[in-house]
């Protein structure tokens, strides 16, 4: 197949032809520092929302559903997240329970999920599949490996997987 000089190059899932957004929540600032870096650097046209905690994730998740569609300023502040980063050990909601509250929202339900944990115990991965985890990755010990397991991880769930437009236009 032979492509003309200026034909189009496809990119549908590209970073830049949608703007794309990520919820990391971590009660660890330093890995909240970790991951900023790793977007301004590599995936500057990515915009990060972060939280402390499980309940401020959740108070986040549904501040976007509150907004009325005519609250067109309003949503100019907010951006729905395309994929969720988060601990599994975290204050006030845990990682799993903010995990069962996404995956039980029509509205949030089909937002991948990464749980990316320190742990590495089977029972805590098992649970988070359970719970219906997108997946369970195991944060690296050092700066270097967080650095490339963030950008492989960003590049996989919003450069290589195809996922439906957010917020959802009608629910089932």
């Amino acid at each position: 197949m032979t492509q003309t000089p200026n034909a189009p190059i496809y990119s549908a899932c590209s970073l830049t032809a949608i703007q794309r957004s990520i919820l990391m929540v971590d009660d660890q600032p330093g890995y909240l520092e970790l991951m900023a870096e790793v977007v301004e650097e590599y995936f500057p046209e990515l915009h990060l929302q972060t939280a402390p905690n499980g309940e401020q994730a959740w108070q986040f998740l549904n501040q976007g559903q509150a907004l009325a569609p005519s609250a067109a300023e309003s949503q100019s502040h907010w951006i729905y997240p395309s994929l969720i980063i988060s601990d599994l050990n975290l204050p006030k909601i845990s990682g799993v329970d903010l995990l069962h509250r996404i995956k039980q929202d029509p509205y949030l339900q089909a937002i991948p999920v990464i749980i990316f944990s320190t742990s590495q115990a089977e029972q805590d991965i098992l649970r988070c599949y359970q719970a219906q985890a997108n997946c369970f990755i195991t944060k690296p010990s050092n700066v270097d490996d967080f650095f490339t397991v963030v950008q492989q991880i960003i590049a996989f769930w919003l450069n290589l997987v195809t996922l439906p437009h957010f917020p959802p236009q009608e629910i089932p």
